[in-house]
């Protein structure tokens, strides 16, 4: 799974497996979108494997 951030029309990836202190019990999926005026975070879905 990713997180994929959209800064300013700059698109980033991250891969969640080496942020997640346990990836194989929790997997999220999820959409940031920072913006000059508000912070708006959406997490599309959470997997529990």
């Amino acid at each position: 799974m990713q997180w994929h951030f959209e800064l300013f029309s700059i698109y980033f990836y991250i891969d969640l497996d080496q942020l997640l202190y346990k990836p194989s019990i929790y997997r999220i999926s999820g959409l940031i979108q920072i913006t000059n005026h508000h912070q708006e975070i959406a997490i599309i879905n959470l997997l529990t494997l």
